[in-house]
């Protein structure tokens, strides 16, 4: 069976790392993989040592549709080129390019609409993984991301009515029939939601398929604890503005901190390093350092949240774009965690970090959510994801 995996939105290792243990299983089975990756650099960094095919995922690079503070999905839809229909008509043609030269059975959608939109249009049998954001529940229109913009019910339908115009036009042209509500170019064979109930960002769901978060805990550098009194705190951060304050505050912290800076050069890790703080440009094997970590720092990214929580390891967030924020939002009303906006950093890390560690509620409300889900085998989710991929193009059922 020849399996085309397609990543087209977002920006981090985890869109391809959390695929890795399905991917291997994959091919042990005996499938011919293809990974279509919106970030090749990423993909040649984590696939090419696997053996895994990777190509360019389609994308618009000219059309200039930027939205500063996207309000809903569908500003994320017009972002990548759904607000145009030139734009729009040249991601189809690409993923049908791809399709055509790959001809896959199935195809594996990781936050990519456009992958979906053609896999539906060009009868392509598509599986969509989502961690809950990028597949908004089915409603009309999508969920405001931001209530404070106070926007209108008629403004977000005036906004997806443009969408579906621009849509139905490309559809129009190819002799397709129109669509009646731009929710459907989201419409897959499947989707299973790769999270918790606690983790959707838009809330938990009465109709939805939660099969639990894919990550993995085995690769990556092999590193220890030191053996230095006081808290152990994992930390993963991007390189951005406040980054030289949050590393400034670690290295001077009493706790034993490991952090995962992606890009980090060696000489600006080394001043910021000593003892207690040790800096890496890539990622660490998380299996031999859940059992004693007293504290996660991150951005609120889906795929370590859900590690870190199935663990109970309590969090502090420091969310960077929207789909980071709603998740960091649930993580503080679970009780398991902080949230500290970038705006906040100087004045709020340090006294968050000293909170969450000396005071037990975060971390007992992690324990309780982890004990909940002490069955949850990630190893069994992904073999019963594997199982689903083979079956689709005959019955897509999760087995």
């Amino acid at each position: 069976m020849k399996i085309l995996f397609a990543w087209e939105i977002g920006g981090n290792l985890g869109h391809i790392a959390k695929y890795l243990p399905l991917l291997r299983l994959l091919r042990q089975r005996g499938h011919e993989l293809l990974f279509a990756s919106k970030e090749i650099e990423l993909a040649q960094h984590l696939l090419a040592p696997e053996g895994i095919a990777h190509v360019q995922a389609p994308l618009v690079t000219r059309f200039t549709g930027r939205i500063r503070e996207p309000a809903s999905f569908a500003d994320i839809l017009a972002e990548i080129g759904f607000a145009d229909t030139n734009a729009l008509a040249a991601l189809l043609s690409g993923w049908r390019n791809l399709f055509d030269l790959f001809k896959p059975d199935v195809l594996v959608a990781e936050y990519a609409p456009a992958a979906q939109f053609a896999a539906r249009l060009y009868g392509v049998p598509c599986l969509n993984l989502s961690t809950g954001f990028e597949h908004p529940p089915d409603v009309q229109p999508f969920p405001l991301f931001r209530p404070w913009l106070k926007l209108s019910t008629e403004a977000l339908l005036k906004k997806e009515a443009k969408l579906l115009d621009v849509a139905n036009t490309v559809l129009t042209r190819q002799g397709i029939a129109p669509m009646s509500r731009l929710q459907d170019v989201l419409k897959t064979d499947l989707s299973l939601l790769t999270t918790l109930p606690e983790l959707d960002h838009y809330g938990a769901r009465k109709r939805a398929s939660y099969i639990g978060p894919m990550f993995t805990l085995a690769d990556g550098l092999t590193q220890n604890w030191a053996g230095h009194p006081g808290p152990r705190i994992f930390a993963y951060l991007r390189p951005y503005p406040e980054l030289p304050y949050m590393l400034d505050a670690l290295s001077d912290s009493n706790a034993s901190v490991l952090a995962v800076v992606p890009g980090i050069g060696i000489e600006r890790a080394a001043t910021y390093s000593n003892e207690r703080l040790h800096i890496f440009g890539e990622q660490l094997k998380l299996a031999p350092l859940l059992p004693d970590m007293d504290l996660a720092i991150t951005h609120g990214g889906h795929g370590l949240a859900g590690a870190f929580l199935l663990h109970g390891v309590p969090m502090l967030t420091i969310p960077t774009n929207i789909e980071q924020y709603m998740l960091s939002g649930r993580l503080t009303q679970l009780g398991v965690g902080k949230q500290v906006t970038s705006d906040r950093v100087k004045f709020d890390f340090t006294s968050s970090i000293a909170q969450i560690v000396e005071a037990p509620s975060c971390r007992e409300q992690a324990r309780v959510i982890s004990k909940k889900y002490a069955g949850y085998d990630a190893d069994r989710m992904v073999s019963r994801v594997a199982n689903t991929i083979e079956r689709l193009p005959r019955q897509g059922l999760f087995s």
